[in-house]
This record gives structure tokens, sequence and C-alpha cells, in this order.
């Protein structure tokens, strides 16, 4: 087989980033439209809205984020782990509105760990609704759950016991979820407990770890 020049390389390169291009324009586009046309995606934090209208921060975030995404639909876990203002965030609403371009979704949310939490904790005792029973309507209503900021919460035993009780029904549904979380793997493990980790791994878990530097002045991270 005839080897590329290197200036034959580079047209190959530039042909393939200019189709990136293009494809991230046509599905923000895509996405933009129908973040509008989705009420229940306006329920987004005010927080998660101010990233996604930033747009993209680096040049491979939309493909990095199509990469997940991918993952998640095919009914994965995708465990997203750095240190904090690592960009984690920014990656996951990347990934939302990616999904907002998808017309096999009719439910985009992203979700705080602790609101997750106790949203099923409050609907279950406010409904007087088994919690088993308001955590299959939640599933069934998201076929991609996404999950941030896994680690801000009390890590008491009830939330402990919700959180398994969540995993365990997406893994059981092979339902796509996304979580972020400022932990390395061990912490991870020690986080959610040997039992959560491994209904985990049994669910075909992609792991990414966060290796670009920070977009925070003050924290400046770069993960090895």
């Amino acid at each position: 087989m005839r080897q590329m020049t290197a200036e034959q390389a580079n047209r190959a390169r530039e042909a393939r980033a200019a189709k990136d291009q293009i494809d991230r324009q046509t599905a923000q586009s895509l996405a933009a439209q129908r973040v509008e046309s989705k009420r229940q995606y306006a329920c987004i934090s005010p927080r998660h809205k101010a990233v996604l209208e930033g747009g993209l921060k680096w040049p491979d975030q939309g493909a990095l984020a199509r990469a997940v995404l991918k993952a998640a639909l095919a009914g994965r876990c995708v465990v997203l782990l750095g240190e904090r203002g690592i960009g984690k965030t920014q990656l996951l609403t990347q990934v939302a509105w990616e999904a907002c371009a998808e017309p096999s979704l009719s439910m985009v949310r992203m979700w705080e760990g602790a609101e997750i939490i106790e949203h099923i904790s409050t609907k279950a005792f406010g409904e007087r609704t088994p919690r088993a029973t308001v955590i299959d309507q939640l599933c069934k209503m998201q076929s991609l759950m996404l999950i941030d900021d896994l680690h801000r919460r009390r890590h008491t035993p009830e939330e402990m016991l919700i959180l398994g009780e969540l995993l365990n029904a997406r893994y059981q549904m092979k339902a796509g979820t996304i979580i972020a979380a400022n932990y390395t793997p061990d912490a991870l493990v020690e986080s959610l407990g040997a039992d959560v980790m491994s209904r985990i791994g049994e669910w075909g878990e992609v792991f990414v770890m966060a290796r670009w530097e920070s977009r925070r002045p003050q924290v400046k991270i770069n993960l090895v």
C-alpha cells in the first residue's frame, strides 16, 4: 500500500476537521431548536444553562461529547472523573446539547447528585408511593440520565440506599447513564461502595478521566 505524502496527510486531516466542524454545527443547530421545544429541558439548573449557552470551550470537546453520548445511548454507564474545575460539567452539558439532536430521546435533563436523590425521597414521602415505584417511573421517563456533581451529597445511609436503588434500576433497564464527580477511581469506590461499583462494572462502564488543563485560573490543574 502506497504511503501518503506529508502534503496528502495534511489535506486528509484538514478534510476531516472540516467535516467535524460541519457535523458539529449541524448538531448544534438542531439542538438549539429542540432545546426550545423541550419543556422538560428548561428545568436545567441556571448554572448548567449558563454553561450550555457558553458553547464549546476547546476544539475536540464536541467530538468527545458525541463519543460519550454514543456509549450512553448503547445502554452503558459512563463515569466522568477528575479534579474540581477541570471541565466535567462543561463536557456533560455539551453531551446534553448533543443529545437534544437525538430523535429517540423525548426528554433531556441534567440532575445534580443531591437533587435527584432529594427528588426521589420527597416524591416517595409526599405521595406515599413506594420508593421503587418512584424510581421506576423516573427511569422510564428518562431513557438517558445525566447526573452531575455526584460527590455533592451528605453520604447518609438513606442517600446511599436511594442512589444504589437508582443505579440498580438503571442497570436492570440497561438505560444509558452518565455520572460526573470530583473523584479519583479509588475515591469513587470508597464513596459508592463495593456493591454499587460491582453493579456499574457489570453494566459495561466507560471511565473518562479528565486530563485537560483546568479552565478555572485559580485551580490550574493538569492531570497526568
